[in-house]
């Protein structure tokens, strides 16, 4: 299955993370999902990592694969393909009650996803991890590729503590890919999103943590993200509660060509979330943080 641009010469990727749920999902998490598919209209929706509830209450193998049915049903349904990324709960369930390895367990996972006829993830050819690999978009007559997407295993949890990161022979890969993809394009490098579940170390160095009573702190979380703690119905703050529908906030982007980034999420509603974005090169990677539903529908312009 090819991903090409329209011919209006845009992209529209929907970005579904931390959807964590079960084989009996709530109400909210297909809300948010069918919400976020008919206010992007998306071309490819990227399913960030934790995409299932992972370790739950009587999780078993078949309740494992009956929870990966469930969450794409709105996706199946609308027809849209989709691409994929582990986080670290994905295969708890698996390891910690079921007597999976880690790699088995995303492997298990995989094959579930990849019996949908849209789901555009593979294995890929790193040893580390599970679902490294990259997805060209061809230019809207077809004749290159104008973006390239990059989706990358960040693993789970280091084994010195904290969380884990992408290993050296992804990197490799990278590189290699990145050269081959260059040297296709006439020696131009080919622009192109990465998306990886653990935001790289980089993001958390540029964040300053501050106790919750520090006013300026807070005060400026609070106007950064008054739009997600607003109920759309009433208006009213939610204060930290579930919403009772979607709220949203739309933000711009610009790094060489404009990209338009709307947000909206279903749960786990704080001020205190941080949504990033870093540009380097020709490689863009946005981060969501943190364990909490959210989506975000990007537009790539210009090809």
């Amino acid at each position: 299955m090819e991903l090409k641009f329209r011919e209006n010469g845009t992209f529209k990727i929907l970005i579904l993370a931390d959807a964590q749920d079960t084989d009996e999902p709530q109400k909210e998490t297909t809300d948010i999902i069918n919400y976020s598919i008919e206010r992007v209209t998306p071309d490819l929706i990227v399913l960030l990592g934790d995409n299932t509830a992972g370790d739950f209450e009587g999780v078993t193998p078949k309740r494992t694969k009956e929870a990966v049915r469930k969450l794409l049903f709105p996706i199946e349904e609308k027809e849209i393909p989709f691409a994929l990324v582990f986080g670290n709960h994905d295969h708890e369930g698996l390891t910690h009650k079921c007597g999976f390895e880690e790699k088995e367990a995303k492997l298990f996972l995989l094959e579930e996803f990849q019996k949908s006829p849209l789901c555009l993830a593979v294995k890929g050819e790193c040893r580390s991890g599970v679902g490294t690999y990259n997805l060209p978009i061809l230019s809207s007559d077809g004749k290159k590729t104008a973006f390239n997407l990059w989706l990358m295993d960040s693993g789970t949890y280091d084994c010195n503590g904290g969380y884990g990161f992408v290993q050296p022979d992804q990197t490799e890969w990278y590189r290699k890919t990145s050269d081959e993809l260059k040297a296709q394009n006439g020696g131009i490098p080919v622009p192109s999103f990465l998306f990886q579940h653990i935001p790289v170390a980089e993001t958390y160095r540029l964040m300053k943590q501050y106790p919750f009573y520090v006013p300026a702190a807070v005060q400026a979380a609070q106007n950064g993200f008054r739009d997600f703690t607003r109920d759309t119905k009433t208006g009213r703050e939610n204060s930290g509660r579930r919403p009772a529908a979607p709220t949203r906030r739309m933000i711009s982007l610009k790094a060489g060509k404009s990209r338009e980034i709307s947000f909206a999420r279903s749960s786990g509603m704080t001020t205190q979330t941080i949504i990033s974005a870093a540009w380097t090169g020709s490689t863009s990677a946005l981060c969501l943080l943190p364990d909490t539903t959210v989506t975000a529908g990007i537009t790539v312009q210009g090809a």
